[in-house]
């Protein structure tokens, strides 16, 4: 007898596991009292799921057997435990009551089976029933997350600046473990500059005893460079963020490059997605890198403004202050020579890393007094070179930065990277400035076997080629506004010119 019912039994669970229902039907059930029956539900989304069952009769009553519904996954583990339940006895839900709405939450998709136990008969509660004859429905609220899994660096999901994403704080596990979700995102930018971040509908835990949502930060390398008053992190505590009033999180970053954006949810869940958007203020510095001699950057020509940014590039971090910016010039001789400053953010305080220039010679010797200047502003900074030859200017921003940028001219008679008084004759650049076609006036002799190149304003080839014969056109459509150097080749001889692109 033992061994049939055990036969039985088994049979019974099996039977009952092959009952297959759908979300959103409703279906009518009949179960004896104190048995169980199983259930196989196929779940397509994780998300927020409600058993409903009508005409339910109670076992309310802990001294008899009672009610208890039980929830497993695929690998027959119950997803979650009652406070009550015991290892052997893992339901989740007990002493439920007729339409009581048993809700649950998943964290992946699949295959799930609920199995219901009706309690033993309770004559008070029973009546004349001898069975259940009840009716049962699942309905869902799905969170789909588009983006997951992105768990870690290596599955991060890259974002475009601009771009809006919708995600869930929701952790892909096939329990109720939901909470405590990593989301990974890459964005690649193209120069140093304010990364933005607004987030809306985030959920946040303002409780440190908890385990609260926090912004890790990290470089192309996956070195964490963010780091907020001495944590790890570089955010925490976020949220409450409307589409009219998101909440803002921004950086500074030093260098073109990926990054990477580690969003912790914490103890946080919610059905409702959140939004990302990215934005970038760039500051795209021309002149970078150019921390130290072996890069300082020749300054072009004399007496005009160029732009330079108080803003660190050395390495891929958030430390933009204290920026080193070297310039080299050519002295034709001794003399006087001056050098402008115009936005230039000055530091006037002795007891921090205060704003300051050095002048050197070919052999990295100090020129004048060391420093020559501190704690800049806007007035000319004079000083002598002894002889014609290379020199450097060494300018140091301090602790400060700003995306803003500055302006500089170096005053003088020096050799620039471009002469353009020698080959004057030799050629001419017209209109100029020039918004798309720029024509070339070539003397006579020089007409043959020419090549055309185009230099930026630190002296970078952008554009080489050889000029056709009889060809006195250039298209500059693809070039950006600014001041750009036009040299013209041949074998025997070469003169260059400034051209000015202006829209």
């Amino acid at each position: 007898m033992i061994v049939f019912a055990l036969i039985f039994e088994m049979c019974f669970f099996n039977l009952n596991a092959q009952t297959v229902i759908q979300i959103d039907e409703v279906y009518n059930f009949t179960q004896a009292p104190s048995s169980t029956v199983d259930y196989q539900i196929d779940l397509l989304q994780a998300g927020e799921f409600t058993i409903h069952i009508n005409d339910w009769i109670s076992t309310l009553n802990w001294g008899m057997d009672y009610d208890r519904l039980y929830i497993y996954n695929s690998d027959g583990d119950p997803i979650a435990r009652n406070d009550f339940s015991t290892v052997e006895d893992p339901f989740l839900f007990h002493m439920f009551t007729d339409n009581q709405g048993l809700v649950f939450r998943v964290g992946q998709a699949g295959t799930y089976t609920i199995a219901v136990h009706s309690g033993q008969h309770q004559t008070s509660t029973w009546g004349n029933a001898t069975v259940q004859n009840y009716e049962m429905s699942v309905t869902a609220l799905y969170c789909n997350d588009n983006y997951e899994i992105n768990d870690d660096i290596s599955s991060a999901t890259p974002i475009g600046i601009g771009s809006t994403i919708t995600a869930y704080q929701w952790k892909q596990i096939n329990t109720s473990e939901i909470w405590g979700d990593e989301d990974w995102y890459m964005v690649q930018i193209d120069s140093p500059g304010i990364l933005r971040i607004e987030l809306v509908e985030w959920i946040a835990i303002y409780n440190w005893s908890s385990d609260y949502d926090r912004l890790f930060v990290y470089n192309g390398d996956g070195t964490s460079i963010g780091f907020a008053d001495g944590n790890e992190f570089y955010s925490w505590m976020m949220g409450g963020g409307t589409v009219e009033e998101p909440f803002v999180i921004e950086m500074n970053l030093t260098h073109a490059g990926a990054y990477y954006l580690r969003f912790h949810a914490g103890f946080a869940t919610s059905t409702t997605p959140y939004q990302l958007t990215t934005y970038f203020t760039p500051v795209d510095d021309p002149f970078e890198p150019n921390d130290d001699f072996a890069n300082a950057k020749p300054i072009p020509t004399s007496d005009v403004w160029y732009q330079a940014y108080e803003w660190r590039s050395l390495d891929s971090t958030m430390n933009v202050a204290g920026d080193e910016e070297y310039f080299s010039f050519v002295a034709a001789g001794e003399g006087e020579y001056s050098l402008t400053l115009d936005g230039w953010i000055p530091i006037y305080n002795w007891g921090v890393d205060y704003d300051r220039l050095f002048i050197y010679d070919a052999d990295e010797n100090p020129v004048g007094e060391s420093p020559l200047a501190w704690m800049m502003g806007t007035d000319p900074i004079t000083f002598t070179v002894p002889a014609e030859g290379m020199y450097y200017i060494q300018l140091h921003c301090g602790g400060t930065y700003s995306m803003d940028g500055y302006q500089f001219k170096l005053s003088g008679s020096f050799y620039g990277i471009w002469d353009e008084d020698k080959s004057a004759l030799q050629f001419q650049i017209y209109p100029n400035p020039a918004s798309d076609i720029v024509n070339l006036k070539i003397a006579d002799d020089i007409h043959e076997d020419l090549t055309i190149k185009i230099y930026d304003v630190v002296g970078e080839l952008i554009q080489s080629e050889f000029l056709k014969q009889n060809t006195h056109q250039i298209d500059v459509r693809h070039l950006s506004d600014g001041i750009y150097f036009v040299e013209l080749e041949s074998k025997d001889w070469s003169g260059k010119q400034k051209l000015i692109i202006q829209r």
